[in-house]
C-alpha cells in the first residue's frame, strides 16, 4: 500500500438548508490527478 498524497475523512459542507457533502471520505494515492468540475467550470 502506498502513502496517500491526499486523505480527508468525514468532510461535511452545509449551506443554509441543503447539505452539499455529508461525511465524504477521500483517499488519493501516488501521482493520480482527480477532480470535480461544476457546470460553470468551478470545481
Amino acid at each position: 500500500m502506498t502513502v496517500p498524497s491526499l486523505e480527508a475523512r468525514g468532510l461535511t459542507k452545509r449551506f443554509a438548508s441543503p447539505t452539499a457533502l455529508d461525511h465524504l471520505d477521500l483517499h488519493l494515492e501516488g501521482a493520480k490527478c482527480e477532480g470535480f468540475l461544476g457546470p460553470n467550470g468551478s470545481g
